[in-house]
């Protein structure tokens, strides 16, 4: 899942400033840094931050993309 994570961070990334400026309401920059942490601080991961994501964020953020 953490794979999964870092890529929709990096696909984050990717996406144009005027779309995120567009959809503001998302939080871009804190999806993007969960990508940066799970890539390059493995040992400073959160678990429980992890399972909220998983949990609660990405079916928030499906369904937001899903309405668009």
């Amino acid at each position: 899942m953490l794979r999964r994570i870092t890529i929709i961070g990096e696909a984050t990334k990717r996406l144009s400033l005027k779309f995120r400026q567009k959809h503001s309401d998302v939080p871009w920059k804190k999806i993007a840094g969960m990508r940066d942490v799970i890539t390059h601080d493995y040992d400073e991961i959160d678990l429980t931050e992890i399972w909220t994501v998983i949990t609660e964020n990405i079916p928030e953020l499906l369904q937001y993309l899903e309405n668009l």
